[in-house]
């Protein structure tokens, strides 16, 4: 095991890189600054959602024919090319003056970031090691974890003090003086694949494509695989609104990320151990258990702290409501004895007498405002330039 990693560290670390650096592209680390490009171009969160979705279709769409260049050119070259080009789409993300720009910019970061840079390390790892290729492909995608775990909070720490445009320009000086020439120097020497990797023959008959898609069981099985990124792409990208409607400090939030990726590592690894021994099909129906509970715990978290501030903003959308009410009547209360039995108001209305019901009496002077929430019955006399007690 010792000499596996000195013997294949050089292209183990080149690999690891990829997936690290990929993290400019990943929906964790754009959703980081979601809350200033919508501030920014004036979005609302459902327009930056669906702009983001349409980048991230589009890369989708684009990188089976973009990623075709692997196998005409070693993935050094491949890299020294999408590296560039993934520090331009930081500098546009920095820059973009428009929705379109912006736009592309996350086009961009999604086909050369998460897309291609993933691409790169995972191919070119498959390519040089044969025998113990789930082994070193098990090692490279660790890097996924290392970008969770420093990237976040990383930029949220410069955004906070410099803004998110500092934060992208950033991104693009570390991928232009770290990832570029360490990676390509990493990966340029040539590894000739040592033996052959032992394959497995499944038991029983292979499905065809046909087949699969009308199985009915097909489309439960994808509830339990596409829930995780779907739900975990939903909170990481609004994180800032979660933050926002949960009152909790976007460093709060940041800081909880590297918890989660070294958690990811630990369970990963247990979690290896359970599909040895028990079978991936029996652990299927369980695996979806810790994600709805975290779910729920989300749900809650925040909750209270947010029923108290929807109370506070209801009550002083009743204030200002009474305070017009008393204003439309010619109403001007001037002054008030809060620690009496009875409070005394002064009007400066001309009618000869005013009947309304009063609940909640409005006391306002220069500079403040006050609610008394005091009793006095179902009606009160207000006498034009009287005091009534």
């Amino acid at each position: 095991m010792p000499n596996f990693y000195r013997s294949n560290a050089r292209w183990l670390f080149g690999g690891f890189l990829l997936t690290l650096f990929s993290g400019f592209g990943q929906t964790i680390f754009i959703g980081a600054s979601g809350g200033e490009l919508r501030e920014a171009f004036g979005m609302s969160n459902g327009q930056w959602g669906n702009l983001y979705g349409l980048a991230t279709l589009g890369s989708a769409a684009t990188l089976p024919f973009v990623g075709k260049v692997m196998d005409h050119r070693p993935g050094w070259q491949v890299a020294a090319v999408t590296i560039p080009l993934l520090a331009v789409a930081c500098l546009s993300m920095a820059f973009a003056s428009s929705v379109l720009m912006l736009g592309i910019s996350l086009y961009l970061l999604r086909l050369l970031g998460q897309g291609m840079m993933s691409h790169i390390a995972l191919t070119e790892t498959a390519r040089w090691i044969a025998a113990t290729r789930g082994k070193a492909i098990s090692l490279v995608v660790l890097g996924f974890q290392a970008q969770e775990a420093v990237l976040p909070l990383t930029f949220t720490l410069i955004v906070t003090a410099y803004g998110y445009q500092a934060g992208w320009i950033s991104g693009a000086i570390a991928l232009i003086l770290i990832a570029l020439p360490v990676i390509v120097w990493l990966m340029k020497e040539p590894r000739v694949p040592q033996g052959e990797a032992e394959v497995q023959v499944p038991q029983g008959r292979d499905w065809t494509r046909g087949e699969v898609i009308r199985d009915p069981l097909f489309y439960a099985m994808l509830t339990a695989t596409l829930a995780p990124p779907f739900i975990g792409t939903t909170l990481f990208f609004h994180r800032d609104y979660l933050a926002e409607l949960r009152g909790l400090d976007d460093a709060m939030m940041s800081a909880g990320i590297p918890v989660m990726a070294a958690l990811t590592v630990i369970f990963a690894l247990i979690s290896g151990r359970l599909i040895d021994r028990f079978g991936a099909l029996r652990l299927l129906p369980i695996v979806m258990l810790p994600l709805g509970l975290g779910s729920l715990a989300l749900a809650g978290l925040g909750a209270r702290e947010q029923q108290v501030r929807d109370v506070g903003r209801r009550d002083q959308q009743h204030q200002g409501d009474r305070e017009q009410e008393l204003g439309a009547r010619g109403v001007i209360a001037t002054d008030t004895d809060s620690d009496a039995d009875r409070s005394v108001i002064l009007v400066s209305d001309v009618r000869p007498m005013v009947t309304m019901p009063v609940h909640d009496i409005v006391a306002v002077r220069v500079g403040w405002t006050h609610v008394l929430h005091q009793q006095v019955g179902p009606s009160y006399a207000l006498e034009a330039q009287g005091v009534v007690a």
